[in-house]
């Protein structure tokens, strides 16, 4: 074989160097970007794959309390309007709007542990991050009225 001969190296394996070595620049180049996840030079390939997982769980979890969160939303956009014709001091009511409340600050407080209080309040969320406060407060307040 002549890539078995002393002093040649066979196309094959430089080629796959070359490869490698473009991949590894590119790789630090998308590092450098904010938010990136990518293996930096001489870090371990196995550190770089667990914290591939651990940020896709992170991500789906996210969608996973999205897709709860959004159904407490409408499902208390109903409940308000269907206990308009209930009896207010029936302990149904009280209870379910201490539920959605629950469900709404649970969320605010999920968010802000996982964006840091410098990404909750600064980051490109804001004003829905707010909403979320502003909705989480007027849940709480109604449960307070109905104590008064």
């Amino acid at each position: 074989s002549v890539s078995s001969m002393p002093g040649h190296t066979s196309h094959r394996s430089k080629k796959g160097t070359k490869l490698q070595d473009i991949l590894n620049r590119a790789r630090i180049r998308s590092s450098r970007g904010p938010n990136r996840l990518a293996m930096r030079e001489g870090e371990d390939d196995s550190a770089y794959r667990i914290e591939r997982k651990r940020k896709a769980k992170a991500s789906l979890a996210g969608q996973i309390i999205e897709t709860v969160v959004t159904s407490a939303v409408i499902l208390n956009a109903v409940w308000v309007g269907a206990s308009v014709d209930m009896d207010s001091k029936w302990l149904g009511v009280i209870t379910i709007d201490i539920i959605f409340a629950v469900i709404f600050t649970s969320e605010v407080v999920m968010k802000f542990y996982w964006s840091g209080c410098r990404g909750y309040f600064i980051g490109g969320n804001l004003l829905w991050n707010l909403f979320d406060i502003f909705v989480t407060a007027l849940a709480w307040l109604e449960v307070l009225v109905y104590f008064l």
